[in-house]
């Protein structure tokens, strides 16, 4: 056990490749060795235990209520002195409003005060409580409207609406696809980014993959050199889902581009 107790039951381990199990489900043994862990374990470590990303670990600790025993012992890996990158701004602006600090620095692995004082230079708030008004008008419209029209309605994400929804137990029915919809999707989705499609029709770009596989629509435009650039420096710290909203594709296409030009993920 190391001298500050933050790789207890862990063995040292090397960087190495290693094929995540990214899909399978968590047994009861794994389970209660994460639930004896997580409190003072780092989440990359953890990882190559259970053979696992990183955030596949996390997401199972959120899920299993599990939280980081900062009064016990544990340490996170932070980076001091350094600058942050365009990609880490780009995170902590996504992350800030719903996740608190202390998360947002074990994922970014920085201290809780660089990522505060990133965060008030950025001048980012946290998610404000949704007020009377605005619950009474997404009661009154959410069956009416797009999850994308009432973001913009209430000047919210389209994430805050979502969770929103969920809390109230709303299960949203998105309005239907007119003609003219479908014809802008036809014509555009496999040249055109995913996200600026989106916003061409006033959906979530969810909706627009979603509808598009219903279709049998493909996405087989070429990856422009800026893509590239995004997928090659995103892809060791960044999960598919994150760089596939980056770029406005699938996670499906970008595993199989990044396999393509020889990306791999590597535990770290």
């Amino acid at each position: 056990m190391s001298k500050n107790g933050n790789n207890m039951g862990l063995k040292k381990t090397k960087r190495t490749e290693k094929t995540f199990n990214t899909g399978l489900p968590w047994s009861n043994v794994d389970v209660e060795r994460l639930i004896k862990l997580y409190p003072k374990s780092h989440d990359k470590n953890l990882a190559i235990l259970f053979g696992r990303a990183p955030d596949g670990v996390r997401g199972k600790a959120r899920q299993l209520g599990l939280k980081k025993d900062y009064a016990g012992g544990y340490k996170p890996n932070y980076s001091w002195g350094t600058g942050w990158s365009t990609e880490e701004i780009s995170l902590l602006r996504k992350l800030y409003p719903t996740t608190s600090n202390h998360d947002i620095a074990e994922i970014l692995g920085r201290s809780f005060a660089s990522v505060k004082g990133q965060a008030q230079q950025l001048k980012l708030k946290k998610m404000e409580c949704w007020s009377q008004e605005e619950t009474i008008f997404l009661k009154t419209h959410y069956q009416k409207m797009s999850n994308a029209k009432l973001a913009q309605q209430l000047g919210r994400t389209e994430g805050a609406v979502m969770s929103q929804l969920r809390m109230l137990a709303l299960k949203h029915r998105v309005e239907p696809w007119e003609n003219d919809e479908l014809g802008v999707l036809k014509k555009y989705y496999h040249k055109t980014n995913g996200n600026v499609l989106a916003r061409m029709l006033g959906r979530s770009y969810e909706a627009v993959r979603m509808k598009a596989s219903l279709l049998g629509l493909s996405e087989n435009r070429c990856w422009s050199p800026q893509e590239n650039k995004i997928l090659k420096e995103l892809y060791h710290e960044c999960t598919l889902a994150e760089i596939a909203e980056k770029v406005g594709r699938t996670t499906c296409a970008v595993k199989r581009h990044a396999q393509s030009i020889g990306l791999r993920k590597v535990a770290s």
